[in-house]
């Protein structure tokens, strides 16, 4: 990927956030002591049988208002009648297993917890189907992504990440309770997320490691119970 779509990839990232639209609501939950937050749409017609509901988790400093902006969920979820939530960490930074930001950034939250506890009371409150519960995200909220897929594969229906590679930590202990369907989009001149595994970040912080992306791929092909045959196909850059 081009270094210079990665920098505008990090910009929008930390992009001040539209306002909310009249039919968002921002809501509140108690979750382990702590007063969670998440923005929540509901799209004006939804189907008549249960929607699908997506998770769209922000990445590290960021915020709902701020996903909201940059990944247009909001405006698909209209397309496509699904609801969807943007929720919130803790100052901004997703627990997403990785032990070195845990340290650094004080008492981890139970972001696991809270996640899931966001989807029994959506379910509850709304025609939200069970089946067809997802989760996308970025950097941060990609390696939560992927800490939700260790150990909550049961509660959800797939899994989307991006700029996101398998802390090593998670690969150490991922232990999924079933195979599940993953997207794992990165790129391959991120100098933050390194495609070819190792330190995260430009080295001023500790942020802990990962996995390459072709380990991360290869850990859920075995996680998954993929066969041994892998179709490889290079996709012509539309934008050099």
């Amino acid at each position: 990927m081009c270094p210079l779509i990665i920098v505008i990839i990090f910009a929008l990232l930390l992009w001040p956030g539209a306002p909310m639209g009249a039919d968002d609501s921002r809501r509140s939950l108690s979750h382990d002591g702590l007063e969670r937050s998440f923005l929540l749409h509901v799209p004006a017609r939804l189907p008549p049988e249960p929607a699908p509901l997506v998770l769209v988790l922000h990445g590290g400093g960021g915020d709902a208002a701020r996903v909201v902006r940059f990944s247009r969920f909001r405006e698909m979820a209209e397309r496509a009648g699904f609801i969807v939530a943007f929720p919130e960490a803790v100052e901004g930074r997703w627990n997403d297993g990785r032990t070195a930001c845990q340290a650094a950034d004080g008492d981890a939250a139970d972001d696991v917890g809270f996640l899931l506890r966001l989807v029994e009371t959506l379910a509850g409150e709304l025609p939200v189907d069970r089946r067809r519960v997802y989760v996308v995200g970025p950097s941060n909220g990609g390696m939560m992504t992927l800490r939700l897929a260790c150990e909550a594969a049961g509660s959800f229906a797939a899994f989307a990440v991006l700029i996101a590679n398998q802390p090593l930590e998670l690969a150490e202990n991922c232990r999924p309770a079933r195979p599940l369907p993953i997207l794992i989009m990165n790129g391959t001149a991120d100098p933050l997320m390194p495609w070819e595994g190792g330190a995260v970040g430009l080295g001023w912080r500790d942020r802990g490691r990962v996995l390459s992306t072709e380990q991360t791929v290869g850990l859920w092909r075995r996680l998954n119970g993929c066969g041994s045959d892998v179709e490889t196909a290079r996709i012509h850059d539309l934008v050099p």
